[in-house]
């Protein structure tokens, strides 16, 4: 039932089919156009997005779906043959899906749950059972009742839901402006764990293992908090962001040019972030800019050289600038 008090349903028919009322009626979605094996189950979150899992019928496995927007998103969760039949469903606090099942034939009692790492399965071993049903309390712990066929009466399994220990994060820089750093969280020990991230830029983002890339050189520290039912631990690590190396730095001109006419220098690099240029024009004078004037005051060949650097290195290149003498012409006189 949603909040509103209407019905969602699941069932067989021509594939796994999804039916909802609201006040213009009933409608019908097909979530899996093959269907499901055997008993599947169907839960909403707070937001009253159905959540559904089931056994399908084409690849035998157990299958989690969702819908997303009026498209049914289907992820597989337990690759183990005949994994799926009598699954129950149930959403933790976070919003996660936890499913409880058995695998058809041996019957062994699985628990599957979703956190921000993936998919993790579990068995409750020495069972033998059918009719499972999954409830998750409000510190997140799963429960599941069940039918043992094996002893002819009703079990009921739990698992405590360990806290956070030991937090540590780290990444992988120096890195390059414009690449990605790798960041890397991991636990002592804990379940259920949920990891979200501030890299220090105004940018987050979620995962155990996550990347992300700086507008800018600098040093950040990114904080990871991670976080479940039971506790939140927080770490940091620091963040080195570099330049981009220089290379391929060259000069030109555009000489000859007369004298006492202004002669444009350009300088150009195949790579390297915040390159600043200097040039010794080679008469004295110095200026500044990937592109720059000068005026040479006397004729001749001069060596112009240029300096690129950044934050992490220097390369240096030159070019030659030919100025050229006027020609000056006197009156022709008769006699």
């Amino acid at each position: 039932m949603d909040t509103e008090g209407y019905p969602h349903v699941i069932y067989n028919s021509s594939g796994l089919q999804y039916a909802y009322k609201d006040m213009d009626g009933w409608h019908l979605e097909t979530i899996d156009s093959c269907g499901m094996e055997i008993v599947g189950s169907i839960i909403l979150d707070n937001l009253g997005t159905p959540h559904v899992s089931f056994n399908s019928c084409g690849a035998n496995l157990l299958t989690y779906a969702y819908r997303d927007s009026g498209t049914w998103i289907e992820e597989s969760v337990d690759n183990l043959p005949y994994a799926g039949y009598f699954s129950s469903i149930d959403i933790d606090s976070l919003g996660m899906p936890h499913i409880g099942y058995s695998l058809a034939g041996l019957l062994d009692v699985r628990y599957a749950y979703l956190d921000s790492t993936g998919w993790h399965t579990e068995t409750i071993p020495g069972e033998w059972a059918g009719n499972i049903t999954i409830k998750m309390d409000s510190l997140d712990y799963p429960h599941l009742a069940y039918y043992d066929w094996n002893h002819q009466n009703l079990r009921y399994a739990t698992k405590a839901l360990a806290p956070i220990k030991g937090l540590t994060a780290e990444n992988d820089s120096p890195t390059e402006l414009e690449q990605s750093a790798l960041f890397t969280a991991t636990i002592a020990s804990g379940d259920l764990v949920n990891y979200t991230w501030d890299f220090g830029d105004g940018q987050t983002g979620e995962g155990r293992i996550t990347t992300h890339i700086y507008p800018q050189v600098g040093t950040y520290t990114a904080t990871i908090t991670a976080e479940n039912a039971r506790n939140v631990m927080t770490a940091t690590t620091t963040v080195e962001i570099v330049d981009v190396p220089i290379s391929g730095l060259i000069a030109t001109n555009g000489s000859p040019v007369l004298v006492g006419e202004t002669t444009t220098l350009s300088a150009t690099v195949s790579s390297g972030s915040n390159v600043t240029f200097t040039w010794d024009f080679g008469d004295g004078q110095t200026g500044v800019g990937a592109l720059t004037t000068h005026t040479y005051d006397v004729p001749g060949e001069y060596t112009a050289r240029v300096t690129a650097s950044n934050g992490i290195g220097i390369q240096e290149t030159s070019t030659q600038v030919i100025i050229l003498p006027r020609k000056i012409y006197l009156p022709l006189v008769e006699r």
